[in-house]
């Protein structure tokens, strides 16, 4: 089932819309996202009860948890691979949060395998549309 959530461009040759797509294996594997989600949030009240930033921390939180959700729905390629450099964003600074030498290193280890794995993303999608072509 697709979820037409706003259409944000349309004309005669062409539309652009955001669509999500609905279906029992998404909802469960959502339910598991925000389960989960929900059980770091809990445990970073806690962790973070003494921490003068931690209004940040838990925005940066939820802001992964929004791109994860948003790459499981995406039913576009472009909002697939938005969602997945947001994701990688969002890690390096919930990585890097305590500006230690060794968060920081562990950060940019996380950038270096993020620009690696949208590479094999992007590869993978040229090569699934070439094969749709090939049909």
């Amino acid at each position: 089932m697709y979820f037409d959530a706003l259409g944000l461009f349309s004309s005669d040759e062409f539309s652009f819309s955001l669509l999500f797509y609905v279906d029992l294996w998404n909802v469960c594997v959502l339910f598991a996202l925000v389960l989960i989600a929900f059980c770091v949030h809990v445990f970073g009240f806690g962790y973070m009860s003494f921490d003068s930033g931690r209004i940040f921390f838990f925005l940066f939180l939820s802001f992964f948890v929004f791109s994860m959700a948003f790459l499981l729905l995406s039913n576009h390629l472009l909002l697939l691979f938005v969602s997945f450099e947001c994701i990688g964003w969002s890690s390096f600074v919930l990585i890097s949060w305590f500006y230690s030498f060794d968060g920081l290193k562990s950060a940019s280890k996380a950038v270096m395998l993020s620009r690696f794995s949208d590479v094999v993303l992007i590869c993978l999608v040229i090569c699934d549309l070439v094969c749709i072509s090939m049909r």
